[in-house]
């Protein structure tokens, strides 16, 4: 079942790689803010693939597929964290002409300095 018809394409076969990695994209920051949030509130001692598979709502062969090693879910789960965690400050050092960092949602306008 498709939700969107960027989905449906990429379901039949006519999505272009663009969109194909896109979708790979969000897939692994979704993962990855799966694992931070089992982290986050100790839901888990020990972290599985099932266990990160269902906080995400997932197929746990997506999570094996995406991050074949628990070391590389981990990483990209602490580097999600930092660019999110970063974010608000990058944003108030740079007057709000910092990159979004991408998954994230949208804050709006970027802030102007004070005139």
């Amino acid at each position: 079942m498709t939700t969107d018809a960027r989905s449906a394409d990429s379901a039949t076969g006519t999505g272009t790689a663009e969109d194909e990695r896109l979708e790979q994209a969000r897939l692994r920051i979704r993962i990855a803010e799966a694992a931070i949030e089992l982290i986050r509130t100790g839901d888990s001692l020990h972290l599985t693939g099932d266990a990160v598979a269902a906080q995400a709502r997932i197929a746990p062969e997506l999570v094996q597929r995406e991050f074949p090693t628990w070391e590389s879910l981990l990483a990209v789960a602490v580097m999600r964290w930092h660019e999110v965690r970063l974010r608000p400050l990058l944003e108030h050092a740079t007057g709000g002409r910092s990159r979004r960092v991408p998954g994230t949602p949208d804050r709006g306008e970027p802030r102007r300095p004070p005139a």
